[in-house]
């Protein structure tokens, strides 16, 4: 999705973010999955409640961190672009963001201890 701009086609982007949607659900479930049964029984529920709430927060502070980005660069629009590409440098740039923020949480995961039993 880094690589879109103004002219890329409709059906393709929507085709690769259902890709990337069944990616994240894939891994999403497994890691949610694998942290509530890292619990002790009787701190599943709790457990269960606290994932669903950090993840709540932080798909929307990502989704506002994004706009921001967004925002922030058609506000410092120059006059020889045109709105369509003002917002389509906005996104590049938030999903230059995104991918940062991918890359640093890929390499915490990586210091993840393995505690099966």
């Amino acid at each position: 999705m880094l690589f879109f701009n103004a002219h890329t086609n409709t059906i393709l982007i929507a085709i690769v973010y259902a890709y990337r949607l069944t990616g994240v659900a894939f891994i999403m479930m497994n890691a949610f999955t694998d942290g509530i049964n890292g619990l002790p029984s009787e701190l599943s529920a709790d457990g269960n409640a606290a994932s669903s709430t950090l993840r709540q927060v932080g798909g929307s502070v990502g989704t506002a961190l994004s706009m921001l980005i967004v925002t922030l660069i058609v506000g410092n629009n120059t006059i020889e672009k045109t709105s369509i590409t003002a917002l389509s440098s906005g996104y590049h740039f938030a999903f230059i963001f995104m991918l940062v923020i991918a890359v640093v949480g890929f390499g915490l995961s990586l210091k993840l201890r393995n505690n099966s039993k």
